[in-house]
């Protein structure tokens, strides 16, 4: 299990840094930004957090270690609001509003809390293996 943590723990961290990067970088925002169909599929599969592998492991789990962690629950709230709160930042940022995209990712926002929050709970988590 400590091995599934810190996989979800660096893929956190690299999809911290992807949404930080597309939004920052208007060069992707506007050649996404060109299928908004595609927009559509890319927002909803990002705002699900049973999609990612990090989702489907912790979901799809049938060990009652997992489920019955006392950090179970807190990782699934924090890892859902992650996604929603991606989806809402990357949805700005399609939609031409980049400026309202770039103030959430801010080193004091929401999003930069939650995903700090997720860390310390995951590494918390972790360590109590």
């Amino acid at each position: 299990m400590t091995e599934k943590i810190e996989e979800a723990i660096s893929a956190h961290l690299a999809w911290l840094k992807n949404i930080k990067t597309a939004v920052l970088v208007s060069t992707t925002m506007s050649k996404a930004s060109s299928d908004p169909e595609l927009n559509t599929k890319l927002i909803t599969k990002i705002e699900s957090d049973h999609q990612c592998n990090f989702g489907k492991w912790l979901f799809d789990t049938n060990q009652a270690e997992i489920k019955e962690s006392i950090y179970y629950d807190q990782t699934v709230k924090l890892h859902a609001q992650f996604h929603q709160q991606a989806a809402s930042i990357l949805s700005l940022a399609f939609d031409g509003k980049k400026s309202q995209a770039r103030s959430l990712i801010s080193s004091n926002s929401d999003f930069i809390q939650c995903s700090e929050q997720l860390l310390s709970i995951l590494e918390e988590w972790k360590a109590s293996l």
